[in-house]
Order: C-alpha cells, then structure tokens, then sequence
C-alpha cells in the first residue's frame, strides 16, 4: 500500500466512522494514549481500543516506507528472544502492515486491539509522536506458561521498578526479562530489574513461569464486566479494587474530563445514623486498600444531572505509580419517557367480600375491595417500546448481541441486550449469566398473567402470541385485559375451571369429542396508576426513583368466577431490567 493510498483510506475510515458515531447518537468513554517514536524498532503497547481497529487508521500518521508488526505467537510458548530484524525472518509468528508500494503485498495484519503489543519500524531519521484515542479496557490479559510473553502495562508519571511491579507474582518474580535498545534495534537484558523504572506503553519480554492471571498489584473489577455500563435503567453498581502487593496502598479515584460526562456519586454506609450516604465522587477521599486484600466501592449514576448518552473514564492510582482505567458509560431518558424491559412485583392486599348468598344476587359486594390478612405477591413483566406501546409478557429472556463492524474495521453498532419472548431466537444471541460455566440467558416469568391468543385491537396478542398489548402508557396509566378463553377453538390450560379428567369440567359432551360448554370465560382487567413518589416510605424514595424504578397503585376486576366482578387491588413496583427497546431483536 503507497503512501497516498495509506492516506486516502485512513481518510474515508476517519469520515465513515464520524457519520457513524454521529448516527449512533451514543458517547464512548475515550482517553488519549500518547506513543513517541523514534526512528528505527520501538516497541509498543497499547492500552486502549481505538474507535478504528484498522491498521490503516490508526497509524496514518507513520511516514512511508514503515511498518508495523504484531506476535500471533500468542499461544505458543516462545524459549528465546530474536532481535525484530531477524524474528520475521526467523519465524511466521508475525503479522504486519507496510506503508510502502513495494510491499504492500506482503500485508497480513487486518485488525489492531487493545492489550497488545506491537513492534513498529519508524522510517526516515526524525522521531514522532503518535496520540491515538480509544477505549480504556480493564480486560485481563493472558500469559502463556513456561515461556517468554510480549507485553506491556500503563502507568502514572512516575512507574515503578520491575522488581516492584513483579514482586506479588511468583511466576514472573526474578524472571529474565528484555527491553528493546531503539537506538540499536535489539533486545537487551534487564541487568538490574530493582533499578530499573518501567515505562507506560512500552513492550517487552518475560518470561512466565507456570501459570498466571498476575495484572500487576493494583487491579479493578467490574462484576464480569469491562467496565461500568450503567445503561437507561442501573442506578447502582460497585468495582472491587484489589491489591495483590504486600503494602497496604493508599488509592485515589480520578474521574477524568469528558465531553458529555456521566454524573457519579459514591455510597458509604454511615455507622452513626445507620443510612447509606450518597457525595459527589469528586469529594471521594482515597481508598486504603489493606495488603493482599480488597475494597468494593459502589457507584450511583446522577441521572437529573445529565441527559442523554454519557460516558467517562475512572482512573485509579496509587503513589507507587501504577494505574487503571475504567470506562463507564449511562443514558438519562428524558422525563416520562420510559422505554424499555421493566420487571417486578405486584402486592396485593385488598379483595372484594363475600356478601349474602340470595339466590341472583352478586356472590361477591361491589364497591371498595377490604384489606386481606395476607399479602399475595406476583411478579410483573411489562415491555414498552419505541412507539409508546405496553405490552404484558408472560415470560422473556434477556440475551446480549454482539458489536458489529464493517469490512474496513470501523463499528458499525454497538452491542446491546435484546429481550426474547420467542424461544426459537436464542440460538442467535449470547448470553449474559453463567450456569456451570456455560454463558446462558437471563429468563424473566410472571406465571401469575397468563392470557389465550388474541385478533383484538386493543388488547391483542403479538409476537406469536406470546405478549399481549395494552392501553396507555409506562409512567401514567397502563391497562390490560387478560383473557383465559372457553370455546369450541380454544380452551385456555390455566382456565382455573378447566378439569380435563372431570366429566362436569373438560368442555366436552358425554360422547368425549363433541365439545359443550362448560368452563367459564374468564376475563381480568388490569389497570397500573403510576404514582410521583413510592407507597412505602413515600418521604425517602429508593435510588433511581422516577427514572429506572416506578411503581404506583394495582387495581384488577375478575369476571366468570363468580356471578359479579371481584375486585382486588394492591400496589406494585417495577424496574427497568434492560434498555431493550424493541422486542426479539
């Protein structure tokens, strides 16, 4: 590839990817990687994921007759360490990219990502400085046993030595390790490892020795996670900051310039008043993360802070240089919009009375429902989509789609949770817990609302019969109408006078095939009133309140179990359990 191709594609990547993310209307967390350059070998790491993950895009700023190589050894255990003018030749284990028309031909390297080390060839005799923006990522990166590994670690201004950074791991401690001359292009020994100061976004060799998950003393987690996605509906999540050294360490939380930033408070439990605290993550002093050991900090997306989609990046350091990022993104829908998969329960506490038995008169008073001993709790599963409308699911499963990117490597959307009410649809999407080390799907139920199919209008089944449609609207009034039929077509299973053992009670005559009718129709109105403040505790409303928990007052009218309508009422609470705005997609 010559140069003015390099440029022309590097161009139309960078174009593309603008009208992309434009069209997007989303915001990724970014931090800018500084690399310098000098003419000659450099060995590089790179911390973060560019929006571009073609070769062409991120090093267009290379000048021609350079190139770029990257280990695909990655899984190969490697005894000895060639100098980057001899490896290529010496083994295959190489992929690389070429600013030069007369290897172009050679280019086998098609996709650039975090966490990985390069070699970079810079031609000409004058030294660059290359800033990419990307994507932090707290994935952790693998080591290949019993054998030297290309890598590399992100530091603060001022890093630690070898032997500090590697004195927690076994299998890296004392180990040899090889640091590349750029003056003249070959792997060095580290004579003194406890001397030596590391470098943020530099590459070398170490040898491994066994196994190893080491990141290094100072590491954040997110629960299998990388990073934070608050999305529309998470109002509370926590990162667990672990120190595998054997200093306690005294970490400070950063949250770094953004132009559309997420608005983040820390919670902190108050032994005094017994009550969960909520500040403002800039006035969060430092955490002191004892030796071997582990601090959980939970973190509340500020939604009337912001609007919109947000993100920003968590930085996490400590005196003795080392640092982690973490991106987090959230969306604040705006006031009374309220898309999405919304999961709870009902709690119902008040029932219509028996009244005397008078021959016609109504089995149960008609009037107010009276409070009941008990509570009855039912979960609820309402889905609203892009259009305003309600629909009442019996079931669902919540499933993750990957990102997708166009052949150039630029994204062409981003991955997202996808809400199935067909079953025929999981083989497509991956999923989002784990059961006995299997990814599998989040299955939402609500056994209590079922429903035959339906052609009606207003409260008509869709999506193969498997949601029902309702009136109204997720933060005002939602009504639904759930029908158990009784008839010659359809006889609903959960019909709750449907006996298909019992002669009196399995809608057929006496011959066992003709049908006759004998069950009742039954037929229940639903109507939710979604309230300003909760039932309980209405003076200290829980986190999230308004926006990605609702709740409010239930009222249901039953006909054909009895000779009137029995009325029960209750409340009910829901929260948005994914930002799913459309259904089996």
């Amino acid at each position: 590839m010559n140069t003015r191709k390099l440029f022309a594609f590097a161009l139309f990547s960078a174009l593309l990817l603008f009208f992309q993310v434009s069209a997007w209307g989303a915001v990724v967390p970014m931090v800018t990687q500084s690399i310098s350059l000098n003419p000659g070998w450099n060995a590089v790491y790179l911390e973060v994921q560019p929006m571009s993950n073609s070769p062409a895009v991120v090093f267009k700023d290379l000048p021609s007759g350079s190139s770029v190589w990257a280990w695909t050894g990655k899984n190969d255990s490697v005894q000895f360490v060639q100098d980057p003018s001899e490896a290529p030749v010496i083994t295959p284990k190489w992929l690389a990219i070429f600013a030069s028309a007369a290897e172009s031909g050679l280019n086998n390297l098609y996709a650039i990502t975090a966490n990985s080390a390069y070699l970079i060839h810079v031609a000409g005799s004058s030294p660059l400085t290359m800033n990419i923006d990307g994507r932090p990522t707290i994935r952790h990166k693998g080591w290949v046993p019993d054998s030297f590994n290309l890598t590399g670690f992100g530091f603060s201004s001022t890093p630690p030595t070898f032997a500090t950074f590697f004195a927690s791991s076994n299998s890296h401690k004392n180990q040899a390790i090889y640091r590349l001359n750029t003056v003249t292009g070959a792997w060095e020994m580290v004579s003194n490892p406890a001397t030596t100061a590391m470098r943020s976004g530099e590459a070398f060799w170490i040898y491994c020795q066994s196994g190893s998950d080491y990141q290094g003393p100072l590491t954040v987690e997110a629960d299998n996670a990388d990073g934070l996605d608050f999305g529309a509906g998470i109002t509370i999540l926590s990162l667990t900051v672990n120190n595998s050294s054997t200093l306690d360490r005294a970490v400070t939380v950063t949250q770094l310039n953004a132009a559309s930033p997420v608005s983040l408070a820390f919670r902190t439990y108050d032994a005094t008043s017994g009550k969960i605290l909520t500040s403002s993550l800039s006035g969060m002093p430092p955490l002191t993360v004892k030796a071997g050991g582990s601090t959980v900090i939970s973190l509340e997306a500020m939604r009337g802070s912001f609007t919109g989609s947000a993100a920003t990046v968590l930085e996490f350091t400590d005196v003795q240089g080392n640092r982690v990022r973490v991106p987090v993104t959230a969306i604040s829908n705006p006031i009374n919009s309220y898309p999405g998969l919304w999961s709870g329960v009902t709690v119902l506490n008040k029932v219509s009375q028996l009244s005397d038995l008078t021959g016609t008169a109504p089995d149960f008073v008609s009037g107010e429902a009276t409070t009941t001993p008990a509570e009855l709790n039912l979960n609820l599963i309402l889905h609203q989509d892009t259009n305003g409308q309600v629909r009442l699911l019996k079931q669902v499963i919540v499933m993750y789609r990957d990102g997708r990117r166009n052949l150039d490597g630029t994204p062409a959307s981003n991955g997202k949770y996808v809400a199935l009410t067909d079953d025929k649809l999981i083989p497509n999407y991956k999923g989002v817990a784990q059961k006995d080390g299997t990814a599998v799907g989040r299955r939402l139920s609500a056994i209590g609302f079922d429903y035959s199919p339906s052609t009606d209008a207003s409260f008509g089944t869709d999506f193969d019969n498997t949601a029902l449609k309702c009136s109204g609207s997720i933060s005002s009034t939602v009504t639904c109408r759930l029908i158990l039929e009784s008839s010659a077509s359809s006889t609903h299973p959960t019909n709750p006078f449907l006996h298909r053992y019992h002669p009196d009670h399995d809608n057929l005559a006496s011959d066992y095939t003709t049908f006759k009718q004998e069950v009742n129709r039954i037929v229940r109105d639903v109507t939710l009133v979604f309230d300003s403040t909760p039932k309980t505790n209405p003076s200290n409303s829980p986190p999230g309140w308004g926006v990605s928990v609702l709740g409010g007052t239930y009222t249901e009218y039953i006909r054909g179990l009895a000779k009137g309508p029995i009325k029960v009422e209750g409340n009910f609470t829901l929260k948005l359990a994914a930002d799913v705005q459309i259904l089996n997609q």
